[in-house]
């Protein structure tokens, strides 16, 4: 009875196998293809943030330089001397330490004239270049009358010094902020469209506007022209920053 059976079943076989191998292989290729049918992109959404950070300068500093004219050079340089060893003084009694106020480069050079026998020395110009620095912006901004009127030009400042480690603080807080404003910018955009926020697919740093150093020129002519106390107390970090999210 069994070896009927499965003589039977091997007869059917044998006389369809062309059948089963032909729907065998369809359902192979069938198969095959779900691996190959191209999946719809990942809708997403790439928006950029902005952040904005306050960093406040350590200090502020200006330059200038002090110059007298003498007969000789021996003179014009002890002169030079003089003259900043006075301002030095004045600042201390307006409260700015003697260290805060630094040399930078001391010059003499002759002076020439045209005569009838030719070019001779009319005298020497003695120059030092000094640096003075505070804290107190205040302060510093009620100096420039006792530098112009102690043979001070080319007065520089107030220029302000920022500390690396704050700036590094001030950029990682204003990049953080970039990333809340881009999330919560780009939530917005998903709910109009009734979709959600996935996952972050990708970040990218648009741009980063660092503070930049404000300083005024004492002209010639003695007229200052300084920034405001505002402007230069007020000094931001900006960062933008691209982000892409997956929505779903």
């Amino acid at each position: 009875m069994n070896k009927q059976i499965f003589g039977n079943l091997e007869h059917i076989f044998h006389k369809n196998s062309w059948r089963i191998a032909t729907v065998f292989i369809v359902i192979a290729i069938l198969g095959g293809l779900t691996f190959f049918i191209p999946r719809p992109a990942a809708r997403t959404i790439q928006i950029t943030g902005e952040g904005k950070s306050t960093v406040v300068p350590e200090k502020y500093t200006y330059s200038a330089t002090i110059e007298v004219k003498k007969l000789t050079a021996d003179d014009a340089r002890t002169a030079v001397s003089a003259q900043v060893s006075q301002i030095t003084k004045i600042l201390s009694e307006k409260g700015i330490s003697a260290e805060n106020v630094k040399s930078e480069t001391i010059n003499v050079t002759p002076e020439y004239q045209s005569t009838v026998a030719g070019m001779k020395v009319s005298d020497y110009l003695g120059q030092e270049s000094i640096s003075i620095s505070a804290a107190d912006l205040a302060k510093l901004l009620e100096i420039s009358s006792v530098l112009t009127g102690n043979d001070a030009t080319n007065l520089v400042g107030p220029t302000p010094f920022f500390a690396s480690e704050k700036v590094a603080s001030a950029r990682s807080d204003a990049e953080k902020k970039a990333m809340e404003n881009a999330k919560t910018r780009a939530a917005s955009l998903a709910h109009e469209n009734g979709d959600k926020l996935a996952e972050v697919l990708q970040t990218s740093e648009a741009n980063l506007a660092m503070p930049l150093p404000a300083s005024a020129a004492l002209s010639a002519g003695g007229q200052s022209v300084t920034p405001s106390p505002t402007a230069l107390t007020e000094n931001e970090v900006t960062a933008y920053i691209t982000v892409t999210y997956a929505v779903k």
